[in-house]
């Protein structure tokens, strides 16, 4: 029987109309996960004293998981729409897609946020944007071997969110107490940190002022990547791209990282759902064929996602400039610990691959993780950070009459909107 709350509340958040778009197909295969996931978690952590959470499938504007609790039940919502952004993402970031295909699907799915964010009038310009730039937009290929490779990937990245939120739900269950899990991998994360954090990056550099020249380089060498791209010559690119001693200070806070674990019990537990998402997904997955690598490549990929919609809503929501960026990186901050989520979750799954004697395929995993990072930041995220003003362009497109007079008739007619934004 279902819960007439729970509907209220789904309804609420994800509008009324949320269930008209979802696949019967993927809703099989998102049950399918949770209840296998469930299982194999129930062998990392204590029974739960609650049964599995419900699982409600849903496909709206708001792609995000929720959880609705109550004192004998839980219920989680997976938004199909999330997979869907997952997939064009990986697509675009894996295919090397050109800079005017990243661009007509970030505007598009900044429209989106907009709307999500109640900011009614940028939805309108944004979307309006991103349909005019659409008719020169790239496909994405159609070979057999590149569309299975990004499937196998998009099945991992929903895996891992399935279980991230699956691993809530158990903690959840344990709120009172210490939690032996926990403390493991608190455990296991600060003897991994007791040796320098950089030291498989780099294991051929020591001298620690080398080692702030070295990251300098590489990032300085992402972001001109990054704006070659869009035809930036050299003599555009500023020769110092972080401040004095920003460097210096995210190695020192990277490589106090388990400190920091220790006295941030939100980042502890979204670093610990992340890890048991990996472990968890792994034998889940093995049954359809996808290894390590994969399921490893799926997790980061998700989190990299994941922080570009972050990302999006804070401008969507005007609460974060692009002139906000290095101010990020205090570990108070979500978005900041977005990007060390990364780090760990890499570093864990390498140690734990070491662990189990498996050391090459530890090398070959840390090789690809550390390659999708260089990738995923080339292709969108360092276009997203540093090429793509939002506020400025919203400024310019709101000035072009014919365009502002769209956005009125736009911003009185949802459904019309809705429509434009690819929710019909």
């Amino acid at each position: 029987m279902e819960n007439p709350t729970n509907e209220w509340l789904i309804s609420a958040a994800y509008g009324t109309d949320c269930r008209k778009r979802v696949s019967p197909e993927l809703s099989a295969f998102y049950s399918s996960a949770v209840e296998r996931l469930w299982f194999r978690l129930g062998e990392s952590f204590a029974p739960s004293p609650m049964p599995q959470p419900v699982l409600e499938v849903v496909h709206s504007l708001v792609a995000r998981p929720t959880v609705f609790r109550s004192d004998n039940s839980e219920t989680l919502v997976y938004d199909q729409h999330l997979g869907q952004i997952c997939n064009r993402l990986t697509r675009l970031a894996l295919e090397d897609a050109p800079v005017q295909a990243v661009d007509q699907y970030v505007y598009r799915l900044f429209a989106q946020r907009s709307f999500v964010a109640g900011k009614f009038r940028s939805a309108a310009l944004f979307g309006l944007l991103a349909k005019a730039q659409s008719a020169d937009s790239w496909a994405p290929s159609l070979d057999s071997a590149a569309l299975v490779g990004c499937s196998r990937l998009v099945a991992a990245q929903e895996t891992f969110i399935l279980g991230h939120e699956l691993v809530h739900s158990h903690l959840s269950q344990n709120k009172g107490g210490p939690n032996e899990r926990v403390s493991w991998y608190a455990d296991l994360m600060s003897s991994v940190h007791k040796a320098p954090f950089h030291h498989a990056d780099f294991p051929n550099v020591s001298d620690p002022d080398q080692i702030v020249s070295v990251f300098d380089q590489e990032y300085a060498d992402s972001i001109r990547s990054a704006l070659q791209r869009r035809g930036v010559s050299d003599m555009d690119i500023p020769s110092k791209v972080r401040k004095p001693g920003e460097t210096a200070s995210l190695l020192g806070t990277r490589e106090r990282m388990a400190e920091i674990l220790s006295s941030n019990s939100e980042l502890l537990e979204e670093c610990v759902c992340d890890a048991f998402a990996v472990i968890a997904g792994s034998k889940v997955l093995v049954r359809h064929g996808l290894n390590i690598l994969d399921v490893a490549s799926g997790a980061v990929l998700a989190l990299h996602h994941l922080r570009l919609i972050q990302f999006l809503d804070r401008v969507a929501s005007n609460r974060l400039g692009i002139d906000d960026i290095p101010s990020l990186f205090s570990l108070s901050d979500s978005f900041a610990q977005a990007v060390a989520r990364v780090s760990m979750l890499r570093a864990f799954i390498v140690a734990i691959l070491v662990m189990n004697k498996e050391a090459e395929v530890a090398q070959a995993v840390h090789r690809r993780l550390i390659d999708l990072n260089r990738i995923h930041a080339t292709v969108i995220f360092d276009q997203v950070l540093h090429c793509m003003d939002f506020p400025a362009t919203r400024s310019r497109l709101g000035e072009i009459p014919e365009v502002a007079e769209s956005v009125e008739d736009l911003e009185a007619d949802w459904k019309a909107l809705k429509s434009l934004l690819g929710f019909v």
